[in-house]
């Protein structure tokens, strides 16, 4: 489950990016109640596969590792396509919880 939702987060992301990155511009306080809905999700995924983990750590580097700027700079700046963004973000939840 914690994989399906932070791949249609950043799919959500690729296709809203403009958008979101001037939402976010200035304003920041207001998509904070989101994301924090988002980083109480994940939390709860990342408890439910091993409730060893920091699940507010690990919440918090999943929800800025798929953040607006980071994906905009990967994809912009260094040329990485949503394909291997997809597959690098698996990777590195597997990693994260040993799946």
């Amino acid at each position: 489950r914690l994989e399906a939702f932070v791949i249609a987060y950043v799919r959500f992301q690729l296709v809203h990016l403009e958008l979101l990155l001037a939402a976010e511009q200035g304003h920041v306080e207001a998509a904070s109640p989101v994301l924090a809905a988002f980083r109480i999700h994940v939390a709860m995924l990342v408890s439910e596969i091993d409730p060893a983990l920091g699940a507010e750590v690990v919440a918090s580097l999943i929800i800025n590792t798929t953040s607006a700027p980071v994906i905009r700079r990967l994809q912009r700046d260094l040329g990485i396509s949503a394909e291997v963004l997809e597959r690098s973000m698996l990777a590195l939840l597997r990693g994260l919880t040993g799946g």
